[in-house]
Formats: structure tokens, C-alpha cells, sequence
């Protein structure tokens, strides 16, 4: 149990314990450590301290293997739940469906109401304040919902009995400039309302993107959405011009990994690592693990600065495609397992250039397994079915619309199919005016891998065919080309 005597303290990565001055407890995390908060075990008495932590995971110190895995990093801790020996639960969570508005970067628990229930109050990144009460059923009830100008990026609720006093403001954005120096597409986003002009691409001078938005209006935040493309990395640049007097700017930059869309996991189905369709890169050499960890981190995000253990296994994956990658590496030898062969050829050729650079001799097997490619093909055709459909709705949908208009009663006669398309023409024809730029960056991403199985047996890629097959899309004949192509 904690005394006034005691201070719990957390750096970026080690959390300590102090007692009259003396350290009691120490503890190195293999990330960085977002959040700390003390909780007291109903059963002991006693205090635990619960690390969030950048790796995705919830530390409680003091117990062996207590953790809580996530699909996100820990940005903040505001309610956990421990049961007998400070094991921890989840009691609460927000919908982790597409319709939830933004990541929580703060979250407090308070009686607002003053009805002697607590309430819980959490800010989200892109500025929406939310808070959430629980009814007589146990169901969670959003009660109130504030949207800002800015991001929330800390949250306390209490009473103010003191004078308000002014503060200083965020000045407005003047215009915001974008300087990449790898390909990507710059996605539209309906909360930037800001006026976009884009450069000519200078290549050789290392300018793959640069462009400029601009504000008409009094805005203090802007949101960004880009897609990039594995395989290339290199850095985005974003700078801030503010609306000041004299003027002045911030720069952000962005590194963009090699394999930039794939994201860590902590929990895998068995069926996603399956080994009987996933293709394996295999190295060996006279390297050390912190040097097969940097390589790691230079071609994969989120991965932890400091290695703990004598070996490593991390799993990753794919946001576009939703395949796995397992990276499993210690001293002198290293193995990653992928079904896509895009990713296996991409951290070949990027783990090979790193080594060489470094005067490290590499000894390198891969095994490139037929099964594969149709399990990609499989993850992907949801992507290509959508597209075909979408052209084949806003072929009809004219047709049905006149229907509508000469029948007084369309719903008694009209197949439920036709009504939920009439339905749903606005958002069907906005969803088919965008497919053109996803349909390119699929076709991309198959002609890459396509690209790469030929490399790797050894033969020229010919890609009309392929095109041909896309353009008249039938999904058996994609997986015939794909697994009889020479």
C-alpha cells in the first residue's frame, strides 16, 4: 500500500518506485510508456501501477504476465478493472466498428450528473468530447457530444470555483505545405475544407509530391489523409505557416517505412499463420540482435526502440490487404513469414541494401510456396468484387429513379434489391466517382505482386494480360493467371 512517503514516477521507458527516497522498484518497458495510473486492489488493500504502453499492451506491476493486449497503442488509462491478484479486465470500451469518429487520447471518470453514478468523460484526436454514462439495463449511453476546433490531447472534469481567468489561443493556420519524397496519393477528406494546389513532381530532385493547402476560413486544425505504396519509404514533410504576426511556421516530419501499411499486432488467429501458405525469407550471418532489431525497425513501424530478450517474434499486418507477417530474429539469424510475396521481396531487397551498407555478410534462403498467391487473391477480392458491383448499380440506377418517378406506390412492386439501391444512389455514385483512383492503386498493388512472383522464378513479368483481366474483371480467371503464369 502506498504512503505519502511513496512516489510512482515513469520516464519514456522505465517506471520506478520510490520509498523514503529509496528506490524500491525499477522496471525497463521495451516501449515507450504513454500513460501511468495507480489502482487499488479491493481484495489487498494495496496499490498496482498500470503502465499503457506504445507496444498496444496494459502493464500491472507487481504481477507476473499482466497484460492487456490492444489494437492500438495505450495513449491514456482511465478505467481498468482487477480482479483477486491484480488481474485485469476490460469493463469498458467504445465501438470499435468504421463508425467510431477518432483515436481517445484522454478519458477521466466523474459525476457530472451528481446522481452518485459516475460518468465517463473522453476527448478523442480529432476534437470530439464525449461523455458516456451507463443505464438502469448496463447499457453505455452517450450523453453529451461537443466537437472542437483542435485535437484534445489531455481531459479533467471538476468544479471551477475560482475566476475564470483568459488564456492564451492557438493562432489560425495560414496554409499548410506538403513535400514528400516518395509517391502517394493524397486522399480527399470532407473535414478539410481547405483549398489544395499541387506542384509538378520533381523526381530527380527527390520531389515525388509537393503541394499547398491553403484556409479561407479561421481554422485551427487540419486533417491529412495519404495512402502510401510499400516498397518505396523516405520522409514526408508538412509545414505550418500560422496566421501571426510576424509570421511564423512548424515543421513536422513524417518517416514513411518500406513497409508503411503494415501495422503490429499482439493477437494472431492460427489461421492467419498458417505456414502451409505462407512464403519465408530466411537470413544468416555474423550480426548482432541489436542490428537485425534496427533493421527491423527501419523497414516496419511500431517497433520497439529496446529488445528485453535474447530473441524477438513480432506480428504484423497488412491494412490494405489483411495478410500477417511474422518477424522472428535473435543473434545470427533471422525469418520472416508472409503469404503476400511483395512484402518477402521488399524486406529482402531493403534487409540486404541495409546489411551491405554495413559490411555485413548475409547468408540468404527463401522459399516461394504456390498456395500463396491465391490466399492473397482471397483477401483481395472483397476489394474487387465491391468495384464490379458499384458499376453495375449506377448502370441502373437512372432507370430505376424514372420507374419512381411514374409509379405513385414503387414500394409495393419493387424488388428490395432496386428500393435499397434508390436508397443508397447518393452514396453509391460519390462511391463509384472515387473507385477509378482505388481501382488503381489495387491494380498497383497486383501488378507489383505479380511483378515479384516473376522475380522470383526467374522469369519476365507480362503484364497486358493482366491488365486485360482487370479491365474485364472475373476473379477465377485472375487466380488461373496468377498461379499458371510462367
Amino acid at each position: 500500500m502506498l504512503s505519502s512517503r511513496d512516489v510512482c514516477v515513469a520516464t519514456d521507458y522505465i517506471y520506478n518506485q520510490f520509498e523514503n527516497g529509496v528506490d524500491k522498484e525499477t522496471v525497463m518497458c521495451q516501449d515507450r510508456i504513454n500513460d501511468l495510473l495507480l489502482h487499488r486492489d479491493a481484495e489487498s488493500n494495496e496499490f498496482h501501477a498500470v503502465l499503457g504502453c506504445q507496444d498496444k499492451y496494459i502493464r500491472v506491476m507487481k504481477v507476473p504476465d499482466a497484460m492487456i493486449p490492444a489494437s492500438s497503442p495505450f495513449r491514456t488509462i482511465g478505467l481498468v478493472s482487477m480482479t483477486g491478484g491484480g488481474k485485469i479486465k476490460t469493463v469498458w470500451k467504445t465501438a470499435q466498428d468504421k463508425t467510431a469518429p477518432s483515436p481517445i487520447t484522454s478519458m477521466v471518470a466523474y459525476d457530472i450528473n451528481k446522481d452518485d453514478a459516475v460518468e465517463v468523460v473522453i476527448g478523442r484526436e480529432d476534437g470530439r468530447v464525449e461523455i458516456y454514462s451507463v443505464d438502469e439495463s448496463g447499457n453505455i449511453v452517450k450523453e453529451f457530444e461537443h466537437v472542437a476546433s483542435e485535437s484534445v490531447r489531455a481531459i479533467q472534469a471538476g468544479v471551477l470555483g475560482t475566476p475564470v481567468r483568459l488564456q492564451k489561443v492557438m493562432f489560425p493556420i495560414a496554409c499548410v505545405s506538403l513535400h514528400s519524397t516518395v509517391p502517394l496519393d493524397l486522399l480527399d477528406t470532407a473535414k478539410n475544407q481547405a483549398i489544395l494546389c499541387r506542384s509538378p513532381a520533381d523526381p530527380a530532385n527527390h520531389t515525388h509530391v509537393l503541394a499547398t493547402y491553403r484556409c479561407q476560413e479561421l481554422t485551427n486544425r487540419l486533417e491529412f489523409r495519404i495512402r502510401t505504396l510499400e516498397g518505396q519509404y523516405g520522409e514526408v514533410e508538412l509545414t505550418v505557416l500560422a496566421e501571426t504576426v510576424p509570421k511564423s511556421a512548424q515543421c513536422v516530419k513524417i518517416v514513411v517505412k518500406p513497409l508503411s501499411l503494415h501495422h503490429r499486432v499482439n493477437v494472431v488467429d492460427s489461421k492467419d499463420v498458417d505456414e502451409a501458405v505462407m512464403n519465408s525469407l530466411y537470413f544468416t550471418g555474423a550480426f548482432s540482435l541489436v542490428q537485425v532489431h534496427e533493421w527491423v525497425a527501419f523497414c516496419l513501424p511500431d517497433v520497439p526502440v529496446r529488445m528485453q530478450d535474447d530473441e524477438g517474434k513480432l506480428y504484423f499486418r497488412n491494412a490494405f490487404v489483411g495478410n500477417v507477417l511474422v518477424c522472428e530474429y535473435r543473434k545470427g539469424e533471422a525469418r520472416f513469414l508472409s503469404s503476400s510475396v511483395s512484402t518477402i521481396a521488399i524486406l529482402k531487397e531493403v534487409i540486404t541494401k541495409e546489411a551491405t551498407i554495413r559490411k555485413v555478410t548475409l547468408n540468404m534462403t527463401f522459399d516461394i510456396k504456390n498456395e500463396s498467391t491465391p490466399a492473397v487473391l482471397a483477401l483481395l477480392r472483397p476489394k474487387l468484387d465491391e468495384k464490379q458491383m458499384l458499376a453495375s448499380q449506377v448502370k441502373i440506377i437512372e432507370g430505376i429513379k424514372e420507374l419512381q418517378m411514374h409509379e405513385a406506390d414503387h414500394s409495393l412492386w419493387m424488388s428490395s434489391e432496386y428500393q435499397r439501391i434508390l436508397a443508397d444512389a447518393d452514396r453509391i455514385v460519390a462511391d463509384f466517382q472515387a473507385s477509378p483512383r482505388a481501382m488503381s492503386y489495387i491494380t498497383g498493388v497486383l501488378t507489383d505482386l505479380f511483378v515479384d512472383i516473376s522475380k522470383f522464378r526467374g522469369v519476365n513479368a507480362h503484364l497486358p494480360r493482366l491488365f486485360q483481366i482487370l479491365d474485364q474483371y472475373n476473379y477465377d480467371a485472375l487466380v488461373e493467371f496468377f498461379t499458371r503464369a510462367p
